[in-house]
């Protein structure tokens, strides 16, 4: 989707009116701003909410006349608008008696409403803090509802609302697509509580805005039922630091009176420019109970399918009209964006399944055309291109259930590790050591299962144990470690034990690292077999195999960067725990620790730890202050804290930072790792599906 940027700021000097100007568009910028006709701009006679379809027509159509009233900005949008089939409209609006108009109601003969016809339009927000980038999770969409009554502002049906809700998303819930959790009477407490421990994508809150010592402030409750008045600011504290969360909605009941509705689109853009979250959802008048029903089950059913926040605002506007087209319902939600794209959260699931849909559509398509050379020609190509790209697929799904054995057997015998210190080296009580190396065996039992049936994708050599074993050298070198050891416990020597464990250790992190290093060779082969498709164009017919090939681009996207972050944390993680290491030994060396630290900066952190966040936008800096996600910010803080504390050499606090990064590393290693193996999961899940498609389209 392209973006057509639109500023509307008050004019320089003396001149009239604020003006207009095209600050970014797919076709160029307008070189001068454009004054506004004196009068141009439409008042509202009524509350918004009261006006019918025929009036807010009026209303956008005034809207459209004044913006483009100068002929040069008139052309260049009118440009824009007819190229550009997706096309959002960014309006940056500084006169605040013009954000109060529903520009969402921009009408333009013949087209009519823009929101109709695959224009987008959000009120864009400049924010200070590095943008977010869309997480990937997956499914369900979870949905946070809170809601507030003090008992001195007007009573509001909750009751009613939360039913609604339920009932609207009840076959979404049904599908695994959205999971809803409630929050009523709303302290802050109980909504940090609930946020911390849902880790929701989104936070809707119903209730009333309010305006406070004249700044607009969300209406919560106190521990007594009375009013708690939470503030941009407040708010920013209270959503901070919770990376899953992408969206706030705030919602203005049915029974709301104006002061509801106007302070909520007031704390809108202040809640983005004070927190990071890409995107607010707000009401700009109240909206009755059909209405707000037809845009909830809409507007969420598009988000738990993985579709822009754009895109969601659109079916969710649609679904308002369709259930009343006689008022100006649909023009009420209005979207605040910082983001770029519109993407709040990637679900390849979904991302999954359309790619299925469209690729049988697209091949059925195809085969429907005459034989021809070139339909010939296009099919064997796709069938060729498909499939390697499924066998890739299943490459990455094996190398990476691959890793995650043997991580899980690295972090078991780091158990056995920690104990080896505690024992007496002339007598050592071996009982807990082989409780610990217990749990590790079960380990192997799991990676001899893989070996055997779960490894055909990677496997150069079949395993087997009789006759001795054989098979690929992962497999192999682990179990001879295994054996190893075993005869190591046997002998109760504590230097044999301890001797062993080590190398245990060093050969499982070995195949651990080149099982990252397929990971990523893999990744690359698919990068330059999607680099070498072309879209399948000549074809008229199959706009649905084009459509199944964007998509794949995307899932492909989120692959290259999920394997690039997983790469990074499984080497920070080994090097960190080099770092550890020496840090535990008795006689603490200080150049041995400053090496080790050292080694680990050039090595992961400076070389590409930060290049990788300042590149996905996820880490900033700007005169000394760090902002982006909050993985990024906190081992940037932890790293410059640790180097400083080293070169001083003091002892007690880099122990602290110690344990403290380690915990960050660990935490943020294992987000990046779960998101990997959903996704790789999700990819081996469409190998098959694509393999099924290519077997039934055999040409």
């Amino acid at each position: 989707m392209n973006n057509l940027d639109l500023l509307l700021s008050d004019p320089p000097g003396e001149a009239l009116g604020p003006e207009v100007r095209v600050t970014a568009s797919p076709l160029g910028r307008s070189s001068q701003p454009a004054p506004l006709p004196a009068g141009g701009i439409p008042a509202l006679s009524a509350a918004l909410e009261t006006l019918s379809t025929d009036q807010i027509r009026q209303v956008g159509l005034g809207l459209y006349s004044a913006i483009t009233a100068e002929s040069g900005l008139r052309d260049l949008l009118a440009a824009n608008l007819r190229q550009n089939e997706n096309l959002r409209l960014r309006l940056q609006i500084e006169p605040p008696n013009l954000r109060r108009l529903p520009w969402e109601a921009l009408y333009q003969e013949p087209a009519g409403f823009l929101i109709f016809n695959a224009i987008s339009i959000t009120r864009f927000v400049a924010v200070g803090l590095q943008r977010a980038q869309p997480i990937v999770a997956q499914l369900p969409l979870r949905l946070l509802v809170v809601s507030a009554m003090p008992g001195e502002l007007p009573q509001l049906n909750f009751e009613a609302e939360r039913d609604n809700l339920i009932s609207a998303l009840a076959d979404e819930s049904e599908k695994g697509w959205v999971k809803l959790e409630f929050v009523e009477h709303a302290t802050r407490d109980k909504v940090r509580e609930a946020l911390t421990t849902f880790s929701p994508h989104v936070l809707h809150f119903s209730g009333h805005g309010k305006f406070a010592e004249g700044k607009s402030a969300l209406a919560f409750e106190d521990q007594y039922g009375d009013l708690d008045s939470v503030t941009p600011d407040d708010a920013a504290i209270l959503v901070g630091g919770l990376p899953d969360l992408r969206l706030i909605v705030l919602n203005a009941c049915e029974t709301a009176i104006d002061s509801t509705a106007q302070p909520l689109t007031g704390i809108a853009p202040k809640i983005l420019q004070r927190t990071g979250i890409p995107a607010v959802v707000a009401m700009q008048a109240p909206i009755f109970d059909r209405a707000a029903v037809a845009f909830t089950r809409a507007f969420y059913n598009q988000l738990a399918q993985g579709r822009t926040v754009d895109e969601a605002m659109r079916e969710g506007r649609l679904a308002i009209y369709n259930s009343n087209s006689a008022n100006a319902s649909f023009a009420v939600p209005v979207l605040f964006l910082s983001s770029e794209d519109g993407l709040l959260v990637d679900f390849p699931q979904q991302s999954k399944e359309r790619v299925v849909a469209q690729a049988r559509l697209g091949f059925d398509a195809v085969r429907a055309e005459p034989v021809t050379e070139t339909t010939t020609a296009t099919l064997n190509r796709w069938q060729i291109h498909l499939k390697a790209a499924a066998r890739l697929y299943k490459q990455l799904a094996a190398w990476k259930g691959l890793h995650d054995l043997l991580h899980d057997l690295n972090e078991s015998l780091e158990f056995v590790l920690l104990e080896l210190p505690r024992l007496d080296k002339a007598t050592p009580d071996l009982n807990y050591v082989i409780e610990y190396w217990a749990r590790c065996q079960s380990t192997f039992r799991r990676l001899e299962d893989f070996a055997q049936t779960g490894a055909a994708a990677i496997t150069t050599e079949p395993f087997t144990k009789s006759g001795g074993l054989t098979g690929d050298p992962w497999i192999v070198e682990s179990l001879i470690s295994e054996q190893n050891f075993d005869a190591a416990l046997a002998e109760g020597s504590y230097k044999a034990v301890s001797g062993v464990a080590r190398k245990l250790r060093q050969t499982i992190q070995t195949h651990m690292n080149a099982a990252d290093k397929s990971l990523e060779d893999r990744a690359a082969e698919l990068r330059r077999l999607a680099d070498s498709w072309t879209q399948p164009d000549e074809l008229p017919s199959a706009p649905d195999l084009a459509q199944a090939i964007t998509e794949l681009d995307k899932l492909h996207a989120t692959l290259y960067s999920a394997v690039e972050k997983h790469d990074i944390f499984q080497d920070l993680d080994n090097d960190f725990t080099r770092l550890r290491d020496e840090a535990r030994r008795p006689a603490w060396e200080w150049e041995a620790v400053s090496a080790a630290w050292a080694f680990c900066r050039s090595d992961v952190i400076d070389s590409r730890f930060i290049p990788f966040a300042k590149e996905s936008g996820e880490l900033a800096a700007k005169n000394g202050d760090l902002s982006g996600s909050e993985w990024c910010v906190t081992l940037a803080r932890q790293a410059t804290m640790l180097e400083a504390q080293i070169a001083n050499e003091e002892q007690a606090a880099v122990r602290k930072t110690l344990r403290e990064m380690g915990t960050a590393i660990r935490t943020h290693f294992f987000i990046a790792d779960k998101e990997l193996k959903d996704l790789t999961s999700t990819l081996d899940s469409l190998s098959d599906d694509l393999l099924e498609i290519l077997r039934k389209n055999k040409t």
